[in-house]
Protein backbone atom coordinates (compact mmCIF):
# COMPACT_ATOMS: atom_id res chain seq x y z
CA UNK A 1 0.00 0.00 0.00
CA UNK A 2 2.72 2.37 0.85
CA UNK A 3 4.41 1.56 -2.75
CA UNK A 4 1.77 2.73 -4.89
CA UNK A 5 1.64 5.93 -2.59
CA UNK A 6 5.59 6.82 -3.17
CA UNK A 7 4.54 5.95 -6.99
CA UNK A 8 1.99 8.56 -6.67
CA UNK A 9 4.35 10.82 -5.14
CA UNK A 10 7.20 10.56 -7.56
CA UNK A 11 4.78 10.69 -10.81
CA UNK A 12 3.38 13.83 -9.35
CA UNK A 13 6.93 15.01 -8.35
CA UNK A 14 7.50 13.86 -11.78
CA UNK A 15 4.97 15.96 -13.66
CA UNK A 16 4.26 18.38 -11.45
CA UNK A 17 0.36 17.62 -11.30
CA UNK A 18 -1.90 15.51 -9.15
CA UNK A 19 -4.31 15.88 -12.00
CA UNK A 20 -2.31 14.00 -15.04
CA UNK A 21 -1.33 10.65 -14.00
CA UNK A 22 -3.18 8.36 -16.27
CA UNK A 23 -0.46 5.51 -16.02
CA UNK A 24 -1.00 4.72 -12.37
CA UNK A 25 -3.86 3.36 -11.05
CA UNK A 26 -6.86 5.34 -9.31
CA UNK A 27 -4.99 8.69 -9.68
CA UNK A 28 -8.16 10.52 -10.47
CA UNK A 29 -7.49 13.87 -8.11
CA UNK A 30 -8.96 12.86 -5.17
CA UNK A 31 -7.00 9.48 -4.57
CA UNK A 32 -4.04 10.91 -5.72
CA UNK A 33 -4.61 13.64 -2.96
CA UNK A 34 -5.63 10.84 -0.33
CA UNK A 35 -1.84 9.50 -0.99
CA UNK A 36 -0.29 12.59 -0.80
CA UNK A 37 -1.98 13.61 2.65
CA UNK A 38 -1.45 9.72 3.84
CA UNK A 39 2.35 10.07 3.29
CA UNK A 40 2.60 13.59 4.56
CA UNK A 41 0.59 11.97 7.72
CA UNK A 42 2.91 8.98 8.02
CA UNK A 43 6.34 10.48 7.64
CA UNK A 44 4.90 14.03 9.35
CA UNK A 45 6.52 16.46 6.55
CA UNK A 46 4.86 18.78 3.83
CA UNK A 47 5.99 16.85 0.74
CA UNK A 48 4.80 19.52 -1.51
CA UNK A 49 3.78 23.53 -1.92
CA UNK A 50 0.77 24.23 -2.67
CA UNK A 51 -0.34 27.41 -4.45
CA UNK A 52 -3.76 27.94 -5.65
CA UNK A 53 -3.90 24.87 -8.08
CA UNK A 54 -0.15 24.28 -8.70
CA UNK A 55 2.10 22.54 -6.49
CA UNK A 56 6.11 22.52 -6.28
CA UNK A 57 7.88 20.05 -4.25
CA UNK A 58 8.87 21.25 -0.80
CA UNK A 59 12.45 21.51 0.23
CA UNK A 60 11.51 18.53 2.31
CA UNK A 61 10.10 16.73 -0.68
CA UNK A 62 13.13 17.14 -2.49
CA UNK A 63 15.07 15.29 -0.15
CA UNK A 64 12.40 12.84 -0.02
CA UNK A 65 12.36 12.20 -3.62
CA UNK A 66 15.57 10.28 -3.89
CA UNK A 67 14.14 7.70 -1.28
CA UNK A 68 10.87 7.30 -2.43
CA UNK A 69 12.56 6.20 -5.59
CA UNK A 70 14.96 3.82 -4.34
CA UNK A 71 12.37 2.21 -2.14
CA UNK A 72 10.34 1.92 -6.28
CA UNK A 73 13.24 0.51 -7.67
CA UNK A 74 14.20 -2.25 -5.29
CA UNK A 75 10.96 -2.85 -5.32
Amino acid sequence: MILNKLKIFFKIAEIGSKTKTPDLPSTTPSPASASIDSLEIIYQVELFKRIGRSITLSDKGKRFLPQAQSVIWSS
